[in-house]
C-alpha cells in the first residue's frame, strides 16, 4: 500500500509500504517513525521515516486491522476486524510486542443500526472509547485494561471525540 503524505511547505510525498493490501491507518510516533496498519492483518513500522518497514504482524490474527491510535512514544492501539468480532491490540510497534486487550461482538443491530458502521476507536487520558455497529461503546481503561459495554440512545454512525474529551456520535 502508498501511504501519501503532506507536510506544509513540502511537496506531496508517496510513500511505499512495500506490500499490495489496502492501507487502513497510518500514524507517525515520532518523528521519522510510522506505524500502519491493513488489511489481512498486516501491521508495519518504519524507523527511517518510510525508507524501509518491518513487519509487524507476528501474533496478530488474521482480519483487517484498522483504528490505531498513539498511546505513548512506541506504544499504539488497534482493532482487528475478523468475522463477526473485533478484537482489541495493544503494544510496542518498534518491537512488535502485541497484546489482546480486549474482544467485542461485531454484530449489526436491525433496529437501531446503521448499515456500513464501522468500528472507530479513540483515545483521551488512558481510556479507549470503540464505538461498535451494534451503537454500543466499549469503554476500556489503560491502566487495568478493563473493559465495559455501554448501551447509548439512538444509532451511532460517525463519532468524534474533542481535545476536552467530549465523544460527539451521529
Amino acid at each position: 500500500g502508498m501511504i501519501k503524505r503532506f507536510r506544509a511547505g513540502n511537496a506531496i510525498a508517496l510513500i511505499d509500504t512495500g506490500h499490495d493490501f489496502m492501507v487502513t491507518s497510518v500514524r507517525e510516533l515520532t518523528p521519522g517513525h510510522i506505524f500502519t496498519t491493513a488489511e489481512a492483518g498486516l501491521v508495519r513500522y518504519s524507523d527511517d521515516d518510510g525508507k524501509t518497514w518491518q513487519d509487524r504482524s507476528a501474533g496478530i490474527e488474521y482480519g483487517v486491522a484498522a483504528n490505531a491510535v498513539v498511546l505513548a512514544e512506541d506504544e499504539v492501539a488497534f482493532t482487528l476486524q475478523k468475522g463477526d468480532r473485533v478484537l482489541l491490540y495493544r503494544g510496542a510497534p518498534s518491537s512488535g510486542n502485541w497484546r489482546k486487550i480486549a474482544e467485542f461482538p461485531l454484530v449489526f443491530a436491525t433496529w437501531t443500526g446503521l448499515p456500513g458502521a464501522q468500528p472507530e476507536l479513540f483515545h483521551h487520558q488512558g481510556t479507549l472509547v470503540l464505538t461498535l455497529p451494534s451503537r454500543k461503546l466499549a469503554v476500556i481503561s489503560l491502566a487495568d485494561e478493563s473493559s465495559e459495554l455501554r448501551d447509548p440512545p439512538g444509532s451511532i454512525a460517525m463519532a468524534k471525540l474533542s481535545a476536552d474529551g467530549v465523544l460527539r456520535c451521529s
